[in-house]
């Protein structure tokens, strides 16, 4: 995994936490893919991350497989 792939990484899964706690913490149910969280100084929603975490995980994917 290169540099910006971890950086991508840990902002991908620290964008997450932030929508899943603040789903944890409402007092009542949210559609996770409405929720939004702040990454890149932009505002994205539950579609945009799993849009992002597809690619990076494609990414990896593609990457182990050139390795091998």
């Amino acid at each position: 995994m290169t540099h910006h792939q971890q950086e991508q990484s840990l902002k991908l899964l620290k964008a997450t936490l932030d929508i899943l706690k603040q789903c944890n913490e409402s007092g009542y149910v949210k559609d996770v893919m409405e929720v939004t969280a702040i990454w890149d100084e932009a505002e994205c929603d539950g579609n945009c991350l799993m849009e992002e975490v597809e690619a990076l995980v494609e990414e990896l994917i593609n990457q182990n497989k050139e390795d091998e």
